[in-house]
């Protein structure tokens, strides 16, 4: 992890984002003292697993297929009102 003072940052932003951009961590200091990180924007996971995603997942117990999908089903009205 790099780390860079203010002045470092503003004469070089262009630098410092692409290394950030390519996977570096990089601390900005203020008078020696850390203040602030640039980072790299990571890709959003989707929130949900979808049936044939579940279905793509290695069986460890081939007796665990009818659970899975069961688990996996089409709606979620067995599940009630939701408050």
């Amino acid at each position: 992890m790099a780390t860079v003072g203010v002045r470092d940052l503003r004469n070089r932003t262009a630098d410092l984002v692409a290394r950030a951009r390519a996977g570096e961590d990089i601390i900005i200091t203020s008078h020696g003292i850390p203040s602030a990180r640039l980072v790299p924007i990571r890709a959003k996971r989707r929130p949900y697993l979808t049936k044939a995603d579940l279905r793509e997942f290695p069986q460890a117990d081939p007796g665990l297929k009818d659970d899975r999908e069961q688990l996996a089903g089409d709606s979620t009205d067995d599940l009630g009102k939701i408050l």
